[in-house]
């Protein structure tokens, strides 16, 4: 969740992505997309 802020520039200043250091995308996304799980909820 996105902390709150009056402003955009006060929620980005405390925004920070929480990724793995050995993280592939690409791979994360084309797996789900040939195993038919992309798109899917």
């Amino acid at each position: 969740m996105l902390p709150s802020g009056d402003t955009y520039e006060a929620v980005e200043s405390q925004f920070e992505w929480r990724i793995p250091a050995r993280y592939n995308i690409a791979q994360d996304v084309c797996d789900k997309w040939a195993d038919g799980r992309a798109g899917s909820r």
